[in-house]
């Protein structure tokens, strides 16, 4: 189409280019146009900008910021993070069947109501003759002697002796043919027998699982008699415990390595799974942390609020931890995902990562709020409810989702991106990226 030119003067020549229809868009141009429309809509109406500005400025101060925050959780909190065992953090504390059994353990003691036995398994052919069996309780009588002595090493508790122990060889410390021990004859005649221990210690304690454990040990030695094994709910729980929190470092680095492997397949990239572990690590240590310093050190005993107490047993139940971790790890993983797709979709229509990242910040920032207070309106149940366990789940849960909403995708992210700049999504490339 040619261009009306002047005729008769240059006022109705610029009337008649004015009267000439606009060009139309093109298709990626109008879309463009469109977004940036609707984008700007919802920035006029949010803070998030100005804020997202304010910290973008100010990036390297507020990480390095972040950082000191998060380094006493992690060399102090982290360090001292310990468990306990037992039933009574896992009922709730105003229950009547709560209230009997601190009756019955008052009375009776704990040991009384979760006692632990050995089980000794002899070896094969001893037990077939009369001799030989009477011989073999003489020796393992003498074993269990030499057993109380070994263990025996602790002041602070009550002394362990061998009339402890009850069973077909021994009774208030003296060898015996004639015990209350029990024999099975599942693999046979005198397959197995069991020693009831009488010691009033808690199973559940520190002091009962130290116990436990030199026990195991002072076993060790006496071998050539048989198996042992020691039974009973408190070395149970116990080993559940170590070995759980033995592998717990395991599943961590298997879960940074999912992390790593989604992020990366995700956005086609290295960098942005890197920045996504980093952010998860440092939630962790301050959620984790913050609940060693409540619940072992009480730290906000002053509250005088028993489910943010700390706790009687001197640490937080043994899997309340182990339940946590996964799910902050799943919450914090979602919330990241959805604030970085939204800046890589901002770089596809022509922003650098800054100003993606600020853009992203403007649109997300209320969904992400909101989310969050779900999530922490859904949680605050468990805490206010009277079973510890739930009680600790619910903190770190709550703190976790606080740290990651209004922390990790506020400040952290938004910081790391205005610094990295294009090596955000490396080796990803954006085509209709312009600076």
């Amino acid at each position: 189409r040619r261009r009306p030119r002047p005729v008769g003067g240059s006022h109705q020549g610029m009337e008649e280019v004015a009267r000439a229809p606009e060009q139309p868009l093109a298709p990626d141009d109008a879309a463009r146009s469109l977004h940036t429309t609707s984008v700007a809509g919802v920035a006029n109406q949010s803070c998030w900008p100005r804020f997202g500005r304010v910290t973008q400025r100010l990036a390297l101060p507020v990480l390095l910021f972040l950082i000191a925050l998060a380094t006493p959780f992690a060399a102090f909190g982290l360090p001292a993070l310990q468990h306990s065992v037992g039933l009574l953090p896992l009922m709730p504390t105003d229950s009547q069947a709560t209230q009997t059994l601190v009756a019955l353990q008052g009375y009776f003691g704990v040991a009384s109501l979760f006692p632990t036995t050995l089980i000794i398994v002899p070896k094969v052919g001893v037990m077939g003759d009369p001799v030989t069996r009477s011989q073999w309780l003489d020796d393992t009588c003498a074993a269990l002697t030499a057993i109380a002595n070994a263990v025996n090493t602790d002041p602070n508790v009550a002394p362990f002796t061998a009339s402890s122990f009850t069973g077909a060889m021994i009774l208030n410390g003296k060898c015996t043919t004639l015990g209350a021990g029990q024999w099975s004859s599942i693999g046979g005649s005198y397959s197995a027998t069991e020693v009831m221990i009488n010691y009033k210690v808690d199973p559940f304690a520190a002091d009962g699982q130290a116990w436990i454990v030199r026990l195991r040990k002072a076993l060790e030695a006496h071998h050539g008699l048989g198996s042992w094994f020691v039974f009973g709910d408190g070395p149970n729980q116990m080993d559940v415990a170590n070995k759980t929190y033995a592998r717990f470092p395991i599943m961590i680095v298997l879960m940074m390595c999912a992390v790593f492997l989604v992020i990366g397949i995700s956005f086609g990239s290295v960098m942005a799974p890197v920045r996504a572990a980093l952010c998860l690590l440092w939630m962790l240590a301050v959620t984790f942390g913050l609940a060693v310093f409540t619940f072992q050190d009480g730290l906000l005993s002053f509250l005088d609020w028993q489910q943010l107490g700390a706790r009687s047993t001197g640490a937080m139940c043994w899997f309340s931890p182990c339940i946590a971790c996964s799910v902050l790890v799943g919450l914090g993983l979602d919330y990241d995902i959805f604030y970085s797709e939204r800046v890589a979709e901002e770089c596809e229509h022509g922003l650098n990562e800054k100003d993606a990242s600020l853009r992203a910040l403007t649109v997300t920032g209320n969904t992400i709020s909101a989310a969050g207070i779900i999530m922490v309106a859904a949680f605050l149940a468990l805490l206010l409810c009277t079973t510890p366990a739930l009680n600790e789940i619910a903190f770190l849960l709550i703190v976790g989702v606080i740290v990651d909403c209004f922390i990790t995708t506020k400040l952290i992210i938004p910081c790391v991106m205005a610094l990295l700049g294009r090596w955000n999504f490396w080796p990803r490339k954006f085509s209709t990226q312009q600076q």
